[in-house]
């Protein structure tokens, strides 16, 4: 049996991994609160524990501020409480693991009912951390170069996407309804999911009434941003390609050019996207600067099974025997997923009240209910989204299914 002692035997927090444990094991951390805190140290192989509001701990240690962690996981749920916290592990691993995921059967029967950590023995809770420390680390490595990416990344969801998970959606049906999103950041190219609420967000379907339920209150409007072309936008920005706002993307890159044949805008955007993803061959210059671009990306990805990204900079690892088209489309997702991060944070900077009233981020959309009187700020949006040059559209609606445009 191991022996966990009180945290306030640790001397030395940075060699430290943090698993908070939950109370709940099925609500959105937005609703759920931390009972303890379990910690590894991975140099001393030591464990400590520091208790909230479980039962059997036996010690009334008081709550050390100054614990900051190597890594934590359930960091969320601690963050939102105001625990220290470290790197969230779950961008190391590329994962997105919880706690909930490693409680055996036999106990969420046992709690089913009030679904609750707290009746499950504190002996077995310290189980259970173990389990997922024996599970995560075999996967885990501590080079610098992965931690400072995993950082990067982590402080980035913090000021945004975590932020805009606050904000409640509104959904109609048989009665009112607010949920919370969860995005899920933790994909091997950073590009959130967000399913919450019983709605995967990033698979909304025009073709039932989700997108006309999700609505704004009374005294609100929901108005939408979407980038218009963006990944052919991104490409334009990689390859140093200048695309004048105001103009149709694909017959303005075609003048330039002569990568298709076709005479109707439908057409030409089907093959501009065969050709990125390398499902057409061609000879054309702009066919030549891709490919250019996709060597030099896989060259430095088999010398150091890594490359870098665009606009954080930092090493992304992928596992090893990639093919050009699919390095380059990973590439591609997480420039998409930085540059818009980024733009969140910018907007939360310079226009405060966009922290209050950001709802969903898809992609290469985003979703904001604003007060009607307030409307003006809409502008001042459309603004900060195209400082580079990538054009938006903007809609304008009470629910997110009937919007209209206004650009």
């Amino acid at each position: 049996m191991i022996e966990v002692l009180p945290l306030e035997k640790c001397n030395d927090f940075s060699n430290l991994i943090q698993i908070g444990i939950p109370k709940f094991i099925h609500k959105h951390y937005l609703n759920n609160t931390v009972i303890g805190i379990y910690y590894i140290d991975i140099e001393s192989k030591k464990r400590y524990y520091s208790n909230i509001t479980h039962p059997d701990w036996f010690c009334n240690e008081s709550r050390i501020e100054s614990a900051t962690p190597l890594f934590s996981l359930e960091k969320k749920l601690m963050y939102r409480e105001n625990i220290s916290c470290g790197i969230d592990l779950n961008f190391l691993y590329s994962a997105n693991i919880k706690f909930g995921d490693f409680v055996p059967q036999k106990f969420k029967q046992y709690t089913s009912r009030y679904d609750n950590n707290e009746l499950i023995p504190l002996v077995k809770l310290f189980e259970i951390c173990e389990t997922i420390f024996e599970t995560m680390h075999p996967k885990l490595t501590f080079e610098h170069a992965r931690i400072e990416s995993a950082a990067k990344i982590d402080s980035l969801f913090y000021d945004s996407l975590y932020k805009t998970e606050k904000n409640k959606i509104v959904r109609t049906g048989n009665q009112i309804e607010f949920f919370y999103s969860d995005y899920n950041p933790y994909t091997i190219t950073n590009r959130p999911t967000n399913s919450s609420g019983g709605i995967n967000f990033t698979a909304l379907s025009k073709k039932d009434d989700t997108r006309k339920n999700i609505v704004a209150e009374e005294g609100e409007l929901l108005v939408q941003f979407d980038y218009s072309a963006f990944h052919p936008y991104l490409i334009s920005r990689i390859l140093n390609i200048e695309v004048p706002l105001g103009v149709d993307y694909y017959t303005h890159l075609n003048s330039q050019f002569n990568f298709s044949k076709a005479d109707n805008r439908d057409k030409l955007k089907e093959d501009f996207f065969k050709l990125i993803y390398g499902y057409a061959k061609s000879t054309n210059p702009f066919s030549k600067k891709i490919e250019d671009f996709e060597d030099v990306l896989h060259a430095q990805y088999k010398e150091r099974n890594s490359i870098q990204s665009f606009f954080l900079k930092r090493e992304l690892f992928f596992k090893p025997n990639l093919n050009k088209n699919v390095l380059f489309n990973y590439f591609l997702q997480n420039m998409e997923t930085e540059h818009n991060l980024l733009k969140i944070k910018q907007l939360f900077d310079i226009i405060p009240e966009t922290q209050n009233s950001l709802i969903l981020y898809v992609y290469d959309s985003f979703v904001f209910k604003l007060p009607t009187e307030n409307i003006n700020i809409v502008q001042k949006i459309e603004e900060v989204l195209t400082r580079e040059g990538f054009p938006v559209k903007v809609y304008i609606g009470n629910n997110l299914q009937d919007l209209e445009i206004v650009n």
